[in-house]
């Protein structure tokens, strides 16, 4: 194992390097423990694809393979049934509805805003929200947002590394107007990341004041990594707020993912809820052994290459009414999914007494100027230049 060192300064945290050094290149993908689970070309591997046997007349009825496990399709499966909200209250269909329209693309959304290689150059002057994503090199946050955005905005690979900056994205931007959220792709760290991108990202976590939420990506089928622990670690000491989303959530439903069109099975869903658990403790130890805040009440999950039903891919729609929660953007629907405008519905309820006052006002106005009026005969006979005023208002 080739490792790398590097001199940090004395006033560096030793959490910090240790940061750091994770998002450096210097652990490689071949060095990694024999215990890891196999790699996805290996475990996909059609080498390792066994022939069924089909029974022989003279096969004893016990020992013929059991019925198959009945399974469900994904569009009859409800649209939050793979997340998990342990203490946030699970979004209904109509917030979930306004969420997709929120983030419908259009001529002014989505839209790059800029691109930023160290904290220093990123503009400073913005306002809008903002929320990052953060992960593993190569855990899925391009394919995720372009699968949020509903475009290819962000230029995804198979090699881990590709994303080398900081890219901004504007969100339900209108036109002659600003974007309303923002969203950042950040470069991953680990394996094929770099030691100078992960002081660059934690300056930006740490003093970016438009930062609302730090989504953390979490591979399932590889679990919690020693790197996503330091990750969280750290959030949890500076208090910084952060929620945890599962992408590639296929791989834990299923072994290949064209399976998913027959449905889901119970043994899966209860893999994925056995997975949130796993997750969430993690965390909460980690968080109460540095005496910091856990994530975030609702562990969420994602897949960007499965469509739920024709357009909607498994956990965007949940994933976008989080992001609009973060920024404030979370109005009140009704029934039917509309949005209830609290300012009109005021000025409804006021509307009759602001009426009779507006009259009131103007008869009063008219009897004094009535009252107050002067006659022509003295305005045309007055020597004074006042005497050319009407009204004593004017005077």
């Amino acid at each position: 194992m080739v490792i790398q060192l590097y001199t940090l300064r004395s006033s560096i945290r030793p959490l910090q390097a240790q940061v750091h050094r994770y998002f450096s290149s210097a652990v490689t993908a071949r060095n990694s423990s024999p215990t890891e689970p196999p790699l996805e070309e290996d475990f996909f591997s059609p080498a390792e694809a066994v022939e069924p046997q089909h029974p022989s007349s003279n096969t004893p009825l016990s020992d013929l393979p059991a019925h198959p496990t009945p399974k469900t399709l994904l569009s009859d499966l409800p649209a939050t049934i793979l997340n998990d909200y342990y203490e946030t209250e699970c979004p209904n269909d109509a917030q979930l509805a306004y969420a997709d329209k929120f983030f419908a693309p259009s001529r002014h959304s989505p839209v790059k805003l800029w691109s930023a290689s160290k904290f220093r150059t990123t503009p400073m002057s913005a306002h809008e929200p903002e929320v990052c994503f953060l992960g593993r090199s190569n855990v899925g946050k391009s394919s995720l947002l372009n699968a949020l955005m509903t475009g290819d905005l962000c230029y995804t690979s198979k090699k881990p590394g590709r994303t080398r900056e900081m890219n901004a994205f504007g969100i339900g931007g209108t036109k002659g107007g600003e974007s309303k959220i923002v969203l950042l792709d950040m470069p991953g760290y680990g394996y094929g990341g770099r030691y100078d991108w992960g002081k660059e990202i934690m300056k930006y976590l740490q003093k970016r004041k438009q930062l609302r939420r730090i989504f953390l990506l979490i591979d399932g089928f590889h679990g919690m990594k020693p790197m996503d622990r330091v990750i969280i670690r750290w959030l949890s000491e500076y208090g910084l707020p952060y929620q945890i989303v599962v992408p590639k959530i296929d791989k834990v439903l299923v072994k290949q993912r064209n399976q998913l069109r027959s449905g889901v099975s119970e043994s899966s869903l209860a893999a994925c809820r056995d997975l949130h658990r796993e997750f969430r403790e993690s965390a909460a130890d980690i968080a109460r052994e540095w005496n910091g805040p856990p994530p975030l009440g609702e562990t969420l999950t994602a897949c960007a290459h499965v469509e739920r039903t024709p357009g909607n891919y498994i956990g965007i729609s949940a994933l976008r009414w989080a992001i609009l929660k973060a920024a404030g953007y979370d109005a009140n629907l009704d029934a039917e999914g509309n949005v209830i405008k609290q300012e009109k519905a005021a000025v409804t309820v006021a509307a009759p007494t602001t009426q009779v006052q507006n009259e009131e006002g103007e008869e009063k106005k008219n009897t004094k100027k009535k009252a107050g009026k002067l006659p022509i005969t003295k305005v045309l006979t007055g020597s004074s230049k006042r005497s050319f005023q009407v009204s004593p208002k004017r005077q």
